[in-house]
């Protein structure tokens, strides 16, 4: 057998082993997190600094084209044509453009040999005709594959008005010098696209001139599905950072740049971005293992001291564990000073705390118990009662039928016998009810009660129920109303369930509401939800009766409630089947002007696998009806 030593030296080295261990990955993760997230701050930044500098470029392209068009000499249009080419000469040379040209209302440029081209189409042109001042997508030229970008003002006349546009060519390679400069550790680089993903700047002059376009290369090569769902995002104008892969890991950062439909992206590998984990990895094993040697110096010398005072301690544990709470702790190891003492003295407060648990224990046990036998005698009281006044009608009603059969010619005393039958089978009903309510909270309890859910249209459903007990409640001589706000409201619900849950709200509606009174029925449509509300203009129930109304066995004020019978089951089932839909369940009430109870389903459906055909049987509504009503005399 190991000594205690030998125990403790291994079982706190494991422990010291995964504290260190734990620490390690904790430390490390958290460093990864902190780095990732610190990237997908920078990167994005990057990218907008780059995308601010493009579009400063492009603005102070846009500004010195403008200036240029405002020169009186340009906009006159008594100046000559060849007046105004010597100056766009003069003024190309200066800003190094390719070629500065005037293009009249209509699109027409005259060229310096005399030829015309027309550039009506060109989205640069329409914008800067418009008033806008833009910058064309970069262009292709098919012969010398030169790639070239276009900047556009309008020429305005001393009235303001807009008599023609004048254009700039430049290199679109400058595009490429710009994101050229970006430099992001040793491999990162930026880029540029346009609105669909077509790149306009890159590294890779080949990329500008092919007008490479991931977007619509992915069809080609499924590969390219990561990348080109960024530069999808980038071409939709957000900010953000991406990975992809392309021969390695890869993370991009992108930006819009305001002004254009362009996009800047900067990116790197990630094998650079994390370099800096292999080395706080190298340092974590380093300081872990030290940790783990100056550990096991220190638990071996804390368990040799530790180990005498431990098999005395030992002892009177065994005590303890074989229930021997009377054998008092040593006097002499609970005056020590260290921690013996302190294990000693917790083993003896261990110890009256067990004589006290113990106690204790007695005690609630015996309070449970007769809180028990109280609820289950309530229970039986309740169940009692009920069962005890439909017993006692039939036994009689079947008294005077036997008495009328036997006494009597039978067509001559037959109301008077159907009048029997009619309440025998009302109390029938009245037990029926109550049996199914019992049968329905054992079920509940044990887990077997299910909603079938089906995708129906509520309000239809609400509205059936209605008509169907709308005949009996008008003879009760109260009114039933129905009204909704809309026509159709589709959700998954059991119909057979809401159907119970309604007929028992109508039903206690009926027993606490006065000759003329009404019943108010509504299916209201809240978007997200469904809310049923069943309003009458009754007694009211008092505030302090609402919190315990969905308890079961609960009743509203007993007087009150057993001239109006049930077993206080109802309502708490209604609760439950309502929290099974995944609803909620509400009263409000006002003494002497009546109740609403407002039901709030959630307005979702299910995908129906299979549908089977069913028919509602009148019979079968009929007879639930009957059920639910059964505690309100008819006859």
């Amino acid at each position: 057998m190991k000594s205690i030593k030998s125990k403790l030296v291994l079982y706190l080295g494991i422990l010291i082993v995964i504290i260190c261990i734990g620490l390690s990955v904790v430390s490390y993760i958290n460093s990864s997190n902190a780095l990732l997230s610190n990237l997908s701050k920078t990167l994005p930044s990057i990218a907008e600094q780059t995308a601010s500098s493009v579009q400063g470029r492009i603005e102070g392209k846009l500004n010195t084209l403008e200036s240029i068009a405002e020169r009186s000499e340009i906009k006159d249009i008594n100046n000559s044509w060849k007046n105004k080419m010597s100056i766009l000469s003069d003024e190309g040379k200066r800003i190094g453009s390719i070629r500065l040209e005037i293009v009249d209302k209509n699109g027409d440029i005259k060229k310096a040999d005399g030829t015309t081209s027309n550039v009506k189409e060109r989205a640069y042109f329409k914008n800067a005709i418009s008033g806008k001042n833009n910058v064309s997508d970069p262009l292709v030229n098919n012969t010398d594959k030169s790639v070239v970008v276009i900047y556009a003002v309008p020429i305005k006349d001393n009235d303001n008005q807009i008599i023609g546009v004048l254009i700039d060519t430049q290199d679109g390679n400058d595009l490429s010098e710009l994101t050229n400069r970006v430099k992001v550790g040793k491999t990162g680089y930026a880029f540029m696209i346009k609105k669909d993903g077509t790149n306009i700047a890159s590294t890779d002059e080949n990329k500008v001139i092919n007008m490479y376009n991931p977007v619509e290369e992915v069809r080609k090569d499924p590969s390219l599905r990561s990348i080109a769902d960024i530069e999808i995002k980038m071409g939709n104008g957000e900010t953000g950072i991406g990975e992809y892969l392309s021969g390695a890991d890869k993370y991009v950062g992108y930006a819009p740049i305001e002004g254009t439909e362009w996009s800047v992206g900067v990116i790197v590998l990630k094998s650079e971005m994390l370099s800096e984990l292999d080395t706080l990895k190298s340092w974590t094993v380093l300081v872990s293992v030290l940790f783990l040697l100056i550990g096991f110096v220190i638990i071996y010398i804390i368990s040799s001291n530790i180990v005498k005072g431990i098999k005395s301690a030992s002892k009177h544990l065994d005590l303890l564990a074989n229930g021997n709470l009377c054998k008092e702790v040593s006097v002499k190891y609970l005056k020590q000073k260290d921690e013996i003492g302190a294990m000693t003295s917790s083993m003896k407060a261990m110890q009256q705390s067990l004589e006290n648990m113990i106690k204790k224990i007695e005690e609630d046990s015996a309070k449970k118990i007769k809180e028990t036998l109280k609820i289950q005698d309530e229970i039986f009281a309740n169940v009692s009662h009920e069962l005890k006044t439909p017993l006692n009608v039939i036994f009689s009603a079947n008294q005077l039928t036997e008495f009328y059969v036997k006494n009597s010619f039978i067509e001559d005393d037959k109301e008077k016998i159907l009048k029997n039958i009619n309440i025998i089978k009302q109390n029938c009903y009245r037990f029926m009810k109550l049996i199914n309510n019992i049968v329905d909270i054992s079920k509940m309890n044990s887990g077997f009660f299910k909603v079938n859910l089906s995708n129906e249209n509520i309000v239809d459903v609400t509205e059936e129920i209605v008509q169907s007990i709308s005949e009996y409640i008008n003879a009760k001589h109260i009114n039933i109303i129905f009204d909704t706000n809309t026509e159709e409201k589709i959700i998954a619900c059991d119909p057979e369930k809401i159907e119970r849950v309604i007929l028992n709200l109508i039903s206690n509606a009926i027993k606490f509401t006065n000759t003329d009174g009404s019943i108010f029925v509504n299916v209201i449509d809240k978007g997200d939800t469904v809310e049923i509300d069943v309003k009458d203009t009754g007694i009211g129930i008092e505030e302090k009766y609402l919190n315990n109304i969905f308890e079961r066995f609960e009743q509203v004020d007993k007087s009150i409630s057993r001239n109006a019978e049930g077993s206080g089951i109802g309502l708490s089932l209604v609760k439950s089947i309502v929290n099974m839909h995944g609803g909620k369940i509400s009263v409000e009430s006002e003494v002497g002007k009546g109740s609403i109870f407002k039901i709030e389903l959630p307005a979702k459906v299910v995908e129906e696998i299979e549908v089977v055909e069913q028919t509602k049987a009148c019979n079968n509504k009929i007879e639930m009806i009957n059920v639910e009503f059964s505690d309100i005399y008819s006859i």
